[in-house]
């Protein structure tokens, strides 16, 4: 789950890392997991 993931890589929320994986890469965190 994305939650998980989030709290895995260090993020307090799954939100915070979506924001932070958009700004990185310009993708939404799913296109990214290619889900």
């Amino acid at each position: 789950p994305l939650a998980e993931t989030a709290v895995r890589a260090g993020y307090a929320d799954q939100p915070h890392l979506a924001r932070d994986v958009r700004e990185l890469t310009g993708l939404p965190l799913t296109g990214l997991l290619g889900g």
